[in-house]
């Protein structure tokens, strides 16, 4: 087995045992790839699915269609979109899925799924922080760059207060680190801490998870505490701000203006005692310049905004890092000295989580040997070694984030109405937000 053989071997052990469903099917149609944990969410083997064409295998209710095979056929990639259909022995399936179409050299090949049962997104929402507290404080926080110090520091000052605490950066810059730090030091430290991914759960569930739902208030509903009564004294924390719906937007301002706010269905106001911390993925400029986020809610949430700087900008962190995440995985092993160098010329689009899991993946390959650049997934050892020229899918990329500017600003941030105008779906649309840069 070459070295290329054994990294997609790898690559293919590491999606067959992951905990979220992946299901990815060639241009014709036919399964190539199904995991376990798919298996378990559509209730079929994987060898009834391999090889088998997709609408052999599951039936879609009328007016649905396969997100799936739409990624196929007309490059369509959906976020998180709830799916309601049947596999082949007409069991009803729900799940919450992302498909996304597969290029190789500008030409799809095929198209994945990732999907999560949405059963459990519900036992989810029902139990989510009742006993949630922070994992990491200031001490945990890896940087000796002058940026990442003041980053610190200011954010230590950042935790006496109560105020609330917008906190930007890219992703995988350590956002949710910071956040846990900053309750860690807070006066309200006994108290829980909850994090909720605002992207992650379905915008039907949202409203429930984060005010709580009274009992009939509509179908399977139960007298349940939301996000804002669980956290009492505590800190709740809503990772990517923008991505809630703008009613809900508007909801939680009033609950954190007037500092109470009422289940979903019920009439009973309710006390909110807790802190906010948010954070953000995107300038907040950019996200109400799109619609994405509304500015009153933003002004009262960005009373004290901390910015977490790229990895690309603070160098200096390469090494502490790469130290740190090879003791945490192989506490014996060592690395090349030319390595700090390489990594550093390497711009981590994925910042310290892309470092991270690229450091876990080498120390793998590099086995007993030194850990050294070629050791690392293809992206990093070659990407510092890319020409900083512009190619052609930098400027279409750019074209098309301009036609989307334009649009959304001629419709007053109506995303409905934008992707009228622009000719696509507003899912696609919705899709194309949350991936800009």
């Amino acid at each position: 087995m070459d070295q290329a053989e054994e990294k997609a071997y790898v690559y293919e052990r590491v999606l067959a045992k992951a905990d979220i469903g992946v299901h990815i099917i060639t241009k014709d149609g036919r399964t190539a790839f199904y995991n376990e944990t798919m298996s378990q969410i559509e209730h079929l083997a994987q060898e009834e699915v391999i090889q088998s064409n997709l609408l052999d295998i599951f039936s879609f209710k009328d007016g649905q269609e396969s997100t799936l095979l739409k990624a196929l056929h007309e490059e369509e990639a959906t976020l998180n979109r709830e799916q309601t259909y049947y596999n082949a022995h007409g069991d009803q399936i729900v799940a919450v899925t992302h498909t996304f179409p597969i290029y190789y050299h500008g030409e799809v090949i095929a198209a994945a799924e990732l999907a999560r049962n949405v059963t459990s997104t519900k036992e989810h929402v029902h139990t989510r922080g009742q006993t949630g507290t922070a994992r990491y404080q200031f001490e945990d926080i890896i940087g000796t760059s002058d940026v990442m110090k003041q980053a610190v520091q200011r954010a230590k000052q950042v935790a006496q207060s109560d105020l609330p605490v917008l906190i930007t950066g890219e992703t995988g810059t350590g956002k949710e680190l910071f956040a846990q730090s900053i309750h860690a030091a807070s006066s309200r430290a006994e108290a829980p801490f909850i994090a909720e991914n605002c992207a992650a759960i379905p915008e039907s569930l949202m409203e429930s998870l984060l005010f709580g739902s009274k009992k009939g208030a509509f179908t399977g509903a139960t007298d349940r505490p939301g996000l804002l009564e669980q956290v009492k004294y505590g800190t709740l924390l809503l990772d990517e701000l923008q991505s809630l719906n703008p009613m809900l937007q508007a909801k939680l301002l009033r609950a954190i203006q007037e500092r109470v706010f009422r289940r979903v269905g019920d009439t009973v106001e309710r006390p909110f005692n807790g802190r906010i911390l948010s954070t953000m993925n995107e300038s907040p400029e950019h996200a109400m310049q799109s619609g994405t986020l509304r500015p009153d809610l933003y002004y009262r949430l960005a009373a004290i905004q901390l910015h977490i700087p790229p990895l690309r900008e603070r160098p200096a962190d390469i090494e502490p890092l790469l130290q740190h995440f090879i003791t945490k995985n192989a506490p014996h092993a060592t690395y090349d000295p030319r390595l700090v160098a390489s990594l550093q010329a390497y711009p981590f689009p994925g910042n310290v989580r892309e470092l991270a899991h690229g450091v876990e993946t080498g120390l793998l390959f590099a086995r007993n040997a030194p850990l050294a650049l070629t050791h690392f997934p293809p992206h990093i050892a070659q990407g510092n070694q890319q020409k900083s020229a512009a190619t052609l899918k930098d400027i279409v990329a750019r074209a098309e984030q301009q036609a989307i500017t334009t649009a959304l600003r001629a419709h007053d941030g109506n995303i409905t109405k934008a992707a009228k105008s622009l000719g696509v779906s507003r899912q696609s649309l919705q899709y194309r937000l949350k991936e800009r840069p």
